[in-house]
């Protein structure tokens, strides 16, 4: 076999005279990646509440000097949301020693003062009043510490009807094909390891030299006409 080319034609061939095992080996996968997903990861959820930071520095009216600054205060604040303190007055007002299993995202949008507050975890009610705690603690917190004049709570979470994940579809999808692939490629590499000549064309094009002639298996043909039998 020649080790210098490998042609798509021999991965082809090498799936299909492994195909049992290779369909075996991605069906197995499939089943145990759907009890998986379906039987021992959890549903999680994500509730989002968002808020509106605005710092007047001077007069009733907002001017352009007022949404710089306040453009300027995002990143300050969202430190400020992210911060042990924060986050220890938001578990103790919920009833909690601490916000373990729960994953927060605070960001603003895009050329904003929005900033947007995202609470992920297994229970659906918590993540929401986690998420709307965070906005009222930070809020009040960084008025005290930042001398910010405004922090508006935009839109209050609420509690997610479905979960937002895990996509159990998608992560089925992955792990098949990557049995599949797995397969496909095991298969390949046993092909490509084997210098068995098979066929008289492989004895042509590894040796150079024209088949003469083909002796049957007789042996092989008996026992296939009394199996026949």
């Amino acid at each position: 076999m020649d080790y210098q080319e490998w042609p798509i034609q021999k991965l082809i061939d090498a799936a299909r005279r492994y195909k049992i095992p290779i369909a075996a080996l991605t069906l197995l996968t499939c089943l145990v990646a759907a009890l998986i997903n379906v039987l021992i990861l959890a549903p999680i959820y994500t509730a989002e509440a968002s808020i509106y930071v605005l710092n007047r520095q001077s007069g009733d009216l907002i001017s352009v000097n007022d949404l710089n600054s306040s453009a300027q205060l995002v990143n300050d604040y969202r430190e400020i949301m992210m911060s042990e303190k924060v986050l220890q007055r938001v578990a103790s007002s919920i009833g909690r020693t601490d916000l373990d299993g729960y994953e927060i995202d605070i960001a603003a949008v895009r050329d904003t003062r929005v900033m947007e507050i995202r609470v992920t975890g297994k229970s659906a009610p918590a993540a929401a009043m986690i998420a709307n705690e965070i906005a009222r603690e930070s809020a009040r917190t960084a008025i005290d510490i930042m001398q910010v004049e405004s922090v508006s709570l935009i839109d209050e979470a609420v509690v997610p009807d479905s979960p937002s994940g895990p996509s159990r579809g998608k992560n089925i999808a992955i792990a098949t094909l990557m049995a599949l692939a797995a397969g496909i490629g095991l298969a390949s590499l046993k092909e490509f390891m084997d210098q068995t000549l098979h066929t008289a064309d492989d004895i042509e094009r590894e040796l150079g030299v024209a088949v003469l002639a083909l002796v049957p298996n007789y042996e092989s043909e008996a026992k296939r006409q009394l199996r026949g039998h």
